[in-house]
């Protein structure tokens, strides 16, 4: 009944179809900009993003190191590590894609703790005319690669925080280095800077429905709260026929095992049966609606038996 009353508390709101350009920002990698260097440290230094041990900040650019495109490009990035104070470390020997390839799949590689894997590699194209490149990021990083499909999994309405990822897992910081240091060879001018904004993309209509994002973590404890008085009653009623030796005394008349767990079966279970038919019946009007009423009563069912079983254990 208290989570009824928070579901009736908690109103939905109806979102029409449409882009959100007034959620987003400008994405900006200018070195001069003091906040740019807190970002970088913290983006490179977070033990949890580069799983220190496993996982080390090595970089590679997989390319001929005489083109032009090739010197400037780590120039540009050892500039900014050293402003930034972050680290910063080139893996050598890659001329190609083929080279790298082999590297990583190599039996050694990501083995132990030497930090010899690469957290992002660069390859650029051959031909200096050719602008292409492409940017690989370790596999072993995958939270912090937005989810194209950008819905939340608890609430069902599109993560607006979503795109985020992109400028917090370093990938979107080093894809904007390279597309700066393209346009500043192109024009001759060392300050071209491209300028990037970033929002959510379009979504379609949907209702925002807030109550699972706020009892979403505690919403398992009033599930256990619902079975709680009558498991406590069931372990105190055969701890207490066996400390008093009511059941020794009942096996001196001749009663099997069987029969009497049985008989505590069948106590249970009707018990379990009547709390698993009114909470469905109560979910299935008042939280979830477009549930089904057979899956959320055999939900109950089976979890109230399995807390039968695991308390005959203990």
């Amino acid at each position: 009944m208290m989570v009824i009353a928070i579901r009736q508390a908690v109103k939905n709101k109806n979102f029409a179809e449409g882009n959100h350009l007034d959620d987003g920002f400008m994405f900006s990698t200018n070195v001069l900009d003091s906040s740019f260097k807190d970002i970088i440290a913290e983006t490179f230094e977070d033990t949890s993003f580069l799983n220190i041990g496993i996982l080390s900040r090595n970089w590679t650019i997989v390319g001929d190191p005489n083109t032009e495109t090739f010197k400037k490009l780590r120039q540009r990035f050892e500039l900014i590590f050293e402003v930034a104070k972050a680290p910063l470390q080139f893996t050598e020997g890659f001329n190609n894609q083929e080279d790298l390839f082999e590297f990583v799949r190599g039996n050694s590689y990501q083995r132990d703790s030497k930090l010899d894997s690469l957290l992002f590699a660069i390859e650029l194209p051959e031909n200096e005319e050719n602008n292409d490149y492409t940017i690989y990021q370790s596999v072993l990083s995958p939270n912090y690669v937005p989810d194209t499909n950008n819905m939340d999994l608890i609430t069902g309405k599109p993560n607006f925080q979503n795109s985020n990822l992109f400028s917090g897992n370093g990938f979107l910081y080093i894809q904007k280095i390279i597309a700066d240091n393209i346009l500043a060879m192109k024009t001759g001018e060392d300050t071209s800077e491209i300028e990037v904004f970033m929002t959510s993309g379009f979504t379609n209509a949907f209702i925002r429905d807030d109550f699972m994002e706020g009892i979403g973590q505690t919403f398992p404890l009033f599930i256990l709260l619902v079975f709680l008085a009558p498991i406590y009653r069931l372990v105190g009623f055969v701890v207490s026929e066996k400390a008093s030796r009511s059941r020794e005394g009942m096996k001196m008349m001749g009663l099997n095992d069987a029969p009497y767990w049985l008989s505590w079966f069948i106590y249970y279970f009707s018990i379990c049966l009547m709390i698993s038919l009114s909470v469905s019946v109560l979910f299935t009007i008042f939280l979830f609606k477009n549930s089904s009423f057979i899956l959320l009563f055999l939900y109950f069912v089976l979890y109230g038996m399995s807390l039968f079983s695991f308390n005959l254990v203990i």
